[in-house]
């Protein structure tokens, strides 16, 4: 069972800090969201748990090794999709070819293994993007090229899913598909952590949600977030309301603007 550890930590530029006593876990099967406006120290805490931001104080441990020992360890088992692709848009990569890159990311043209074209071909069919696998990347829609690089992340069946405002500039329908993909693989007993502003979406879809204003201003379950902690955090009012229970898509609660 993977899980992540975080235990009251600090994160700082020089000797400004941005992110204070923060706490947090994740295991297999659980959808952490941890959301806040621009500038709450959202990402910072993300690249801190991937081994890219330094810890000034306090812990983090997955399955009990520092972050950037675990992700040498357990390589495969991490997967984490950036808010920003780096795919080469001057390329003429194939959607194919942007999956295929958990293989190789220095060269084109590189064939692979029966089994890993498996693996590949398997991630796509996740996503319901095999029947574009052929297709230039540049020529996918916002949330086409968001679901190629989701399954990017996802082909090796990762143990932990790490995500940074995966849905941002996507169309409703595009944001539903992204919310589908996460479940069915929460299902299947992966521990997803996603960083978020976008709580309409999330409140439905998450187990545990973390309000992160620099420090976590409340971490538990969605359905018991106050109103006023919400205007607070987005400077809007906004109201958790039960769905529709005539609504056949609705089985947990939405956030939406009143």
């Amino acid at each position: 069972m993977f899980t992540l550890e975080v235990n009251n930590l600090d994160l700082a530029y020089s000797k400004n800090v941005v992110v204070k006593n923060v706490s947090l876990s994740l295991h297999q099967g659980e959808m952490l969201a941890i959301i806040g406006p621009n500038g709450s120290g959202k990402t910072t805490l993300l690249k801190s748990i991937l081994g890219i931001k330094a810890i000034h104080k306090g812990s983090i441990l997955i399955n009990g090794l520092t972050p950037k020992k675990a992700i040498q360890q357990f390589k495969g088992d991490i997967a984490y999709l950036p808010q920003h692709h780096n795919v080469n848009l001057l390329l003429p990569l194939t959607v194919y070819d942007v999956v295929a890159q958990i293989y190789s990311s220095s060269k084109m043209g590189f064939v692979l293994k029966d089994e890993e074209i498996e693996i590949v071909e398997n991630a796509l069919i996740r996503v319901n993007l095999l029947d574009k696998k052929n297709e230039f990347f540049t020529s996918l829609s916002g949330g086409q090229r968001q679901r190629a690089l989701l399954a990017l992340a996802i082909a090796r069946k990762p143990k932990l899913l790490f995500l940074d405002e995966p849905t941002s500039a996507l169309d409703v329908s595009s944001i539903d598909q992204i919310y589908k993909i996460l479940a069915e693989l929460k299902q299947e007993n992966v521990g997803i952590m996603i960083i978020s502003h976008d709580i309409s979406s999330i409140v439905s879809a998450s187990d545990k949600i973390g309000i992160l204003m620099n420090e976590m201003k409340y971490l538990g379950s969605p359905s018991q977030i106050s109103e006023d902690l919400i205007h607070q955090t987005f400077g809007a009012h906004i109201k958790i309301i039960p769905n529709d229970p005539n609504c056949k898509e609705c089985k947990n609660h939405l956030a939406i603007p009143s």
